[in-house]
């Protein structure tokens, strides 16, 4: 039998403001999207302007706490998955994902 190999496209994920209490988790997580040919950005931001700029060419955002408005959904033109960190996703503009086709998740 032959065999097949596959290679993944890359991709870039983007932690935004992550909880340095558990930072071995996004190390880990860090470790994973690596071995899968991904690359992880890690910026704690204090601003939507500051998130729009870091995360231009990010394919996943995984975003805790800071509101992810239309206008910084409208400004990541790669942006597919928009995970919550945490329980509910309040501070996501779901309608606007929903209409610039990004996949709105959380990880509790």
């Amino acid at each position: 039998m032959g065999g097949y190999l596959i290679k993944m496209a890359q991709f870039r994920l983007f932690v935004t403001n992550y909880n340095p209490d558990v930072l071995w988790v996004y190390e880990s997580l860090q470790c994973w999207v690596e071995e899968r040919g991904g690359q992880v950005v890690r910026c704690q931001c204090a601003s939507a302007e500051e998130v729009q700029e870091k995360a231009r060419e990010a394919d996943i955002y995984l975003a805790w706490k800071l509101p992810v408005t239309r206008e910084v959904i409208a400004s990541l033109p790669d942006l597919k998955l928009l995970i919550a960190s945490g329980s509910g996703y309040d501070h996501i503009d779901v309608s606007a994902a929903t209409e610039h086709g990004v996949v709105v998740a959380n990880a509790a």
